[in-house]
């Protein structure tokens, strides 16, 4: 496998921030009480037939213990260890 963050899709009645609320809880255990959006991102891979629009939210405030769910193992990395040999290629640029 290969490190990845938090998220998922919007699901239908959900804006972004009740789902980026909705997954950290669900692959984390955290409850975040404030987001902050950073910006939107746009893939398009050859292998996937639909263009995904990703919508990067920042929790600045949360409560909660972090623990292992099925979906995620999750981990805390300092900023000068991120290993970003195992995490897809392009995480570096963002």
């Amino acid at each position: 496998g290969k490190w990845n963050g938090f998220g998922g899709k919007v699901e239908k009645n959900e804006n972004s921030f009740e789902a980026a609320k909705r997954e950290l809880h669900e692959e984390s255990n955290l409850l975040a009480n404030e987001f902050v959006f950073r910006g939107n991102l746009t893939f398009e891979l050859p292998t996937y037939p639909k263009i995904m629009k990703i919508s990067v939210m920042e929790a600045v405030h949360w409560s909660g213990d972090l623990k292992e769910t099925e979906e995620m193992k999750p981990k805390w990395f300092d900023i000068t260890e991120i290993p970003y040999s195992k995490m897809w290629k392009d995480d570096i640029y963002w």
